[in-house]
């Protein structure tokens, strides 16, 4: 992150010496210009049959060394810059590591065919969440994937959902908040919703009209969110004008991307998906371990343990994974996960082992050791760590 970090304080400044620089060059250019067209027009009074006085001459001369004193001061300027360019191209070489391969064994990466269709298989659900549905069908068919085919279908409102929400528009957002709302009993995003719509209407409609949707649509809150309403209602009174600093969390442009978020991972959990995709969750963790690994990788380089790493299927040590874990313990029997007792997911979310699942499942429906929810043993899907 501090190399990120480095990259961007260097990038920065190139861009600030680029938009000074052409500021500048603006300004300087626009001067010289309107100096010569100034020039131009008192030489286009002077007769043709009438030669130039010498003070007519010596302007021109002095307009001619004025434009070619600001030429070779802009190209200096602009060779200056370059040092800001060749810094970042450091500071990046200096930074990151420009070889990656040898962080983790090549031959172990996707080349079993088995492998390599779980990794077509999430590429295709990534691109399905980002809305890229003829790219994802595209791959679907090259790659023989046809358990994908219709996997892009519940994705489609919601991307509806998200596009309204980022033009400031809440109310296909609410329908679908209606259509679920058994299932949002538990959830602030109704509410967000309809305080989105409140202040939108206060700002479009007046506040007579706010004021009514408030009455209409408030009062099932109230239990849960007195205090928010309440500040919400106040609001009004500060329409047009400045907000005090303790109604600064409550701006339209911290209030829309949070609800946006907060739609997305409530959706997702009604649809039994995580709220990252699969692939997004594995880059994400992969950016924050690759540091780590490569530290592994040098430090195994002069030392014996080449064994170590290569024997087996996991690495020497434990790396951080920010909330994602590289090994799986089982909560109910205490045991780590493997190749024949992997983890399984159940449909409330909660995950056990393939082995606890076996002992829990007494009959025909087993129930989740955490939460009430009943399901089929063979409604569980396997999870690959």
């Amino acid at each position: 992150m501090e190399s990120c970090l480095a990259v961007e304080k260097d990038i920065d400044a190139a861009l600030a010496k680029f938009t000074g620089l052409g500021d500048h060059a603006d300004r300087v250019l626009s001067d010289v210009i309107i100096h010569i067209q100034n020039l131009n027009q008192e030489l286009a009074q002077v007769p043709v049959n009438m030669s130039l006085t010498p003070t007519q001459l010596e302007v021109i001369k002095d307009t001619m060394n004025r434009c070619k004193e600001t030429l070779q001061c802009l190209a200096s300027e602009h060779r200056d810059s370059h040092a800001c360019v060749s810094r970042v191209g450091k500071t990046i070489d200096r930074s990151f590591v420009a070889e990656l391969s040898g962080a983790v064994p090549r031959d172990a990466a996707f080349s079993a065919p088995q492998q390599r269709h779980l990794l077509d298989r999430a590429i295709v659900q990534h691109l399905y969440r980002q809305g890229l549905d003829s790219v994802a069908e595209t791959l679907v068919q090259e790659a023989g994937l046809e358990e994908e085919a219709n996997c892009g279908e519940p994705f489609a409102d919601l991307h509806r959902v998200v596009e309204a929400l980022s033009t400031h528009d809440p109310g296909p957002a609410l329908a679908w908040a209606d259509q679920h709302s058994e299932s949002l009993h538990n959830s602030n995003l109704p509410f967000k919703l309809h305080r989105l719509a409140f202040l939108l209407i206060g700002r479009q409609e007046g506040r007579i009209a706010a004021v009514t949707y408030a009455r209409q649509n408030f009062p099932q809150f109230v239990d849960k969110h007195e205090k928010e309403i309440q500040k919400t209602m106040c609001l009004l009174a500060y329409e047009g004008g400045v907000l005090p600093l303790s109604y600064s969390a409550l701006r339209d442009e911290a209030l829309w991307p949070d609800a946006i978020e907060l739609f997305l991972r409530d959706a997702c959990a009604l649809l039994r998906l995580p709220p990252l995709s699969p692939l997004q969750s594995a880059v994400s963790v992969g950016s924050r371990v690759l540091p780590a690994l490569l530290d592994i990788r040098m430090k195994m380089a002069n030392t014996h343990a080449h064994h170590v790493w290569a024997a087996k299927d996991e690495l020497p040590v434990e790396v951080e994974g920010g909330g994602h874990h590289s090994v799986f313990a089982c909560p109910i029997l205490r045991q780590q996960g493997s190749d024949q007792n992997p983890p399984m997911r159940l449909l409330c979310g909660h995950v056990i082992s393939k082995d606890a699942l076996n002992k829990l499942c007494q009959g025909i429906r087993l129930k989740c050791p955490y939460c009430p929810m009943e399901q089929s043993q063979s409604e569980a899907r396997l999870i690959h760590f």
